[in-house]
């Protein structure tokens, strides 16, 4: 069993497990759209630690990654895998956005807001203008290598991704939306 570590959170997995199944199964905090077909690129994310144990960038990661991403630690989930068991750490792109957006109203001692909406401003700016560099070959080749619907529509199930996003909605606010003894929010009167 590898030592796999999503966003600070020890999860279990083994080699052969594709890295978003591994974090939807656990509900971390990862974005997913495409259903991982590798054209989002909200799965996104930085290794910290153990790289030698999982699978070669590969040509889908080469398409839709900036060579300065890649060369940074970024990958894709969708079409990442655990090969070794070891360590490995990932915090996934999702999740440092997040964290940089709550330092700005919530800054550790010493710091400021204003420091961390610098950073996080920066930050989206430069990743955007990161993925529009690759635009538009990336998006020719993924029609190429998919086909228009299925780049245009890439999801197959709804109902699944839609439980998905429920699901870190959950773990985010602590309000379970799927659980009958929840208590529900009082009924507005008009």
């Amino acid at each position: 069993m590898s030592n796999l570590i999503i966003n600070d959170v020890p999860v279990e997995a083994v080699p052969g497990e594709n890295l978003l199944s591994v974090a939807r199964q656990n509900r971390a905090h990862i974005g997913f759209v495409c259903d991982g077909n590798g054209l989002c690129t909200t799965c996104e994310y930085r290794i910290l630690e153990g790289e030698a144990n999982l699978s070669a960038v590969n040509s889908i990661e080469r398409n839709w990654l900036p060579p300065s991403r890649l060369d940074r630690g970024y990958r894709l989930a969708c079409q990442s895998s655990l090969v070794a068991e070891g360590q490995v750490r990932i915090l996934t792109r999702a999740e440092e956005l997040s964290r940089l957006w709550n330092n700005i109203s919530n800054p550790p001692p010493g710091r400021s807001g204003d420091e961390y909406l610098q950073k996080f401003t920066r930050q989206v700016i430069q990743l955007n203008i990161e993925h529009l560099s690759m635009f538009p070959l990336n998006l020719l080749r993924t029609v190429n290598r998919l086909g228009l619907v299925r780049t245009i529509l890439p999801v197959r199930n709804n109902n699944l991704w839609l439980r998905d996003i429920g699901n870190i909605i959950d773990e985010r606010s602590g309000y379970v939306f799927n659980d009958p003894s929840a208590t529900q929010p009082d009924e507005i009167e008009l």
